[in-house]
């Protein structure tokens, strides 16, 4: 449960929040009637999310159930997936109706199935096949993997229920499927009579066309989803076909089949840039495997960062270094589809660990008989015959001990033979069980040879306390940006930056603030847009000019709304709010505009929740209350997120906001003020503030500023009405700036102008 105040996650039993101590219900204090209609509604929730279960997956349904603001129109990046079953039209011409649509709901079914299982949302049933969404209503960092998963598991689901069709209709039956992700506007399409959550765009489209162009029993993808899974996925050559409204032909992908390993897929598949700016924490991690080496008494490493930071590249880095046969490594991970999963994470770790050895069943001389019916289901293997299924009756908590103590014996005993080091990447998607087996076992290592080295997220979901969980004799990471030097010598590793626009490097070094990730991406993006060409082995710009027109990379705002999306929807609205006022802003700004548009009379609370998710700063050398956030992409992302059609009315309140707070003296913020009465539209006002910002940037010789806003000025006064006046100022303050910077020939155009 959440803090109604400021999104804080409550312990059951408290009383007041432990951030900022708003009185939380209490049971004991509710009566009969409270009791009664607090019995009712959670009744009618139930059954509402028992109906949406049966269309989009569960945890979904919950979010959605918690937050209708899930609902309401965005701008999306998502993943669609079409699906059609070849053969059914062609035979319901022929057999029994009720026949076909019972064999038809049948296969629907268990498509379906395998789209939630991945945390996809069907969208819409096509007669014999079906739309599916990965992105929307909740954001997936990874939609793109999610969606190829689920074609997979569809062509599995297909094939298993081809049999089934052969015996009652006499013919086979296959699937084929088209798969495409890009940018949509998702929202609610709704009459008065019927309403429907759903995507439309160009990318559904091409997505259609896709499975329209597959041969049965196959899977397309375009070239942004074969971008982004290509290190996951098995893909054919590749294939150039033409698209029904496309003037060239298209780049198409063929799935074969997923690649058994399961490493990371981050950065520049087939470039990796240098390992820049982290020797001190390298140096941190070598000198603490020296010391339990020499004293093979268990530790904790905690390394966490946001996305992009270099977790995994620092840990990847350091085993490498530190290559011995002294240690046993074992990796796992956690993915976003497995959360629903128990043991996720040490179901992936312990998989890694059976996967090395040289017999089947190896694990087993290191568990007893007892405890082996555990370590079967942590790792999803049946149970065998020879095993007591007494334990199936023990209470869930007997079950969690026993578990944990069945994997603690397993690494005791890989232990004694060589020390382990067990590495837990992407911790920050553990599910519960996962997160408690962790507490447990970091609570009884420390009298034998295992180091557990966790990369994490600061999430909110994330249970844990690592920095707590780290004992003194651990080791804690949290990882920083990259600085500004070692950002441009990573950058010069993966481009020639000899000749290259130093404004492009300027822009790609601000956009990425020191996340080698984004560093790597920017590169990317230049080569998928064909901005930058191969040379003996150095990226080098193929067009200065075209450079200039740097589109936002999908990629990353994905990254960013799968972590905006977790928020509780208090957080997420302040968020969204805080993005129209701009990348850097004042807290009581923001809560004025928070209590017009919602009636929130406390922010503070929620602001200080942000700042520890690291999503916001403070910036106290730009005054007492001001505020940044963290990262300049997460605000264009959280800004873009919002529908244009919405826009214009939350730029007004802030500027409403900013008139009210300021109204004694409106001087300095006229430049602010002009921007966002331009972007609600209101030209009237928007033109007296952008003609003052034109006198205020002509004062104090800020040339190009000035001409900037009086060139706007000129542009609105062409649609207010009795704006002679003002278009006659704006005419007059170009001619003056142009023949201050020697423009003689332009200033007297405009002073003919003015006249």
């Amino acid at each position: 449960m959440f803090c109604h105040q400021c999104g804080q996650p409550i312990a059951n039993g408290l009383t007041h929040c432990t951030r900022c101590h708003a009185p939380l219900p209490i049971a004991g204090e509710m009566t009969d009637s409270d009791s009664a209609r607090t019995e009712s509604a959670l009744a009618s929730r139930d059954a509402i999310i028992s109906r949406l279960r049966r269309f989009i997956p569960p945890a979904i349904a919950d979010r959605i159930i918690e937050n209708q603001e899930q609902l309401r129109g965005e701008r999306r990046d998502v993943t669609v997936v079409f699906v059609d079953a070849v053969g059914f039209t062609r035979l319901s011409l022929s057999l029994d109706a009720e026949l076909i649509f019972g064999l038809i709901s049948d296969l629907l079914s268990r498509l379906a199935a395998c789209v939630h299982r991945y945390g996809g949302m069907v969208d819409k049933f096509t007669g014999d096949g079906l739309m599916a969404v990965f992105g929307a209503p909740a954001a997936q960092e990874n939609d793109a993997e999610m969606a190829v998963r689920a074609a997979l598991d569809i062509q599995q689901a297909a094939a298993e229920f081809a049999p089934l069709a052969q015996a009652q209709l006499g013919a086979s039956s296959q699937v084929r499927i088209g798969i495409n992700r890009g940018p949509v506007i998702a929202g609610v399409l709704s009459t008065a009579e019927q309403s429907s959550y759903t995507v439309i765009g160009d990318t559904v489209n091409l997505a259609a066309r896709l499975e329209s162009l597959a041969t049965p029993g196959h899977i397309l993808v375009s070239a942004s989803v074969h971008d982004q899974t290509q290190a996951l996925f098995d893909y054919e050559a590749v294939k150039r076909l033409p698209v029904k409204g496309m003037d060239l032909p298209m780049e198409v992908y063929e799935v074969a089949s997923s690649w058994e390993s399961t490493a990371a897929t981050r950065g520049m598949p087939g470039m990796t840039g240098a390992f820049l700016g982290r020797n001190r924490e390298l140096g941190d991690l070598t000198q603490l495997l020296g010391s339990f080496l020499a004293d093979h008494r268990g530790r904790l490493i905690a390394v966490t960062g946001e996305a992009g930071l270099g977790k995994s590249r620092l840990v990847q880095e350091w085993v490498k270094a530190s290559a011995t046969d002294a240690v046993t490594v074992w990796h796992g991970r956690g993915l976003p589809y497995a959360q629903g999963t128990g043991y996720g994470v040490f179901r992936s770790l312990l998989q890694d660990a059976v996967d090395g050895y040289d017999v089947p069943n190896g694990w087993h001389q290191h568990v007893s008989e007892p405890l082996r019916p555990f370590i079967r289901r942590v790792l999803g293997l049946p149970v065998s015959s020879d095993d007591d299924t007494a334990w199936e009756h023990l209470p869930p908590e007997r079950i969690s001990q026993l578990t944990t103590l069945a994997v603690r014996e397993w690494l005791a005993s890989e232990a004694r033979q060589t020390p382990l080091l067990l590495i837990l990447d992407d911790f920050h998607w553990a599910d519960d069980l996962s997160q408690a087996m962790l507490q447990s076992l970091v609570g009884q290592i420390s009298d034998m040879p295992v180091l557990i080295c966790v990369m994490a997220r600061p999430e909110p979901q994330l249970i844990v306390d690592l920095p707590a969980m780290v004992a003194a004799d651990g080791l804690y990471i949290a990882l920083a940006p990259l600085s500004e030097d070692d950002s441009r010598q990573l950058l010069a590793t993966l481009l020639d930056l000899d000749g290259f626009p130093e404004a492009t490097v300027e822009i790609i070094l601000t956009r990425a603030e020191g996340n080698p990730f984004y560093v790597e991406e920017f590169v990317r993006m230049l080569i998928e847009q064909a901005l930058v060409e191969l040379h003996d082995e150095r990226w080098r710009a193929v067009s200065t000019v075209a450079l200039e027109a740097l589109e936002f990379p999908t990629s990353l705002r994905g990254l960013m709304l799968a972590r905006i999306d977790r928020l509780p929807e208090n957080l997420r609205h302040l968020l969204q709010d805080a993005a129209v006022i701009g990348l850097q802003f004042d807290a009581t700004l923001l809560g004025n505009v928070e209590y017009r548009l919602r009636r929130v009379e406390a922010i503070n609370p929620m602001l200080e929740r942000l700042e520890e998710l690291d999503l916001l700063e403070r910036r106290p050398l730009a005054g007492p209350s001001a505020y940044a956030f963290r990262h300049i992409l997460t605000q264009e992302t959280v800004y873009l997120s919002i529908l244009r059609n919405e826009r214009p009315d939350l730029h007004r309140t802030v500027a409403e906001s900013i008139e009210s707070l300021y109204s004694s003296d409106l001087d300095p913020h006229t430049e602010v003020l002009a921007l966002h009465f331009d972007r609600s539209r209101q030209r009237d006002k928007a033109l007296i503030y952008t003609l003052q910002s034109g006198i205020r940037a002509q004062r104090r010789f800020a040339n190009r500023s000035a001409i900037d806003f009086y060139s706007r000025a000129l542009q609105l006064s062409q649609h207010v009405e009795n704006a002679a006046s003002a278009r006659w100022q704006a005419a007059v303050g170009l001619g003056d700036v142009q023949q201050h910077i020697g423009e003689n020939e332009d200033a007297i155009s405009f002073y003919t102008a003015a006249l």
